[in-house]
This record gives structure tokens, C-alpha cells and sequence, in this order.
């Protein structure tokens, strides 16, 4: 059964953790609050969210940093191209 803040989740995988640390998608299909997947043995699994949703709070973050990014080159092409103003002539 999926725990109840994983339910939350849309994209969640099970992976087998082999004793090497090798990674293997198990395939799960999801029905209801269970992920159900095939295997021939009892081994370490982890149910992991796999979706955009896990890092969203990156994306939020990232996307702040973009705008920032935006308004400081905005201001130094604008500055870069202003021309500094010619001297006033002096009549003599």
C-alpha cells in the first residue's frame, strides 16, 4: 500500500536496489493506493516519486532566479548602450 503522502504523487515508480547498487525500474502500474509489479524474489525496493512535481520547488526557485537574471541584463544592455554626452562648447 502507498503511504498516505506519497498518494499525493502522480508519477511514482518502484525501483529494486541490487546488493551491487545497481538500479532496476520495476515497472509498477498503479491501482488505487498500491503499486503492483512482478518479481521472483524478496530484495530491497524503493518507491520513489518520479514526476516534475518532486521538483518543483527547484523550479519555482530556478524560475525567480531567471527574472533576476532578466532585469540585470536588461539594466546593463540598456547602460551600455546609453553614450556619454559631448562637452558643451564654449563661444569665444
Amino acid at each position: 500500500m502507498i503511504s498516505k503522502d506519497l498518494r499525493k504523487y502522480r508519477s511514482l515508480k518502484v525501483l529494486y536496489i541490487s546488493d551491487n547498487g545497481e538500479v532496476t525500474d520495476m515497472k509498477a502500474v498503479r491501482d488505487g493506493d498500491y503499486l503492483i509489479f512482478e518479481t521472483d524474489h524478496f530484495s530491497k525496493y524503493a518507491i520513489v516519486n518520479a514526476g516534475l512535481e518532486a521538483f518543483a520547488p527547484y523550479l519555482i526557485w530556478g524560475g525567480e532566479l531567471l527574472i533576476v537574471i532578466i532585469i540585470i541584463a536588461a539594466v546593463s544592455l540598456k547602460k551600455s548602450k546609453s553614450y556619454p554626452k559631448a562637452p558643451k562648447q564654449e563661444n569665444v
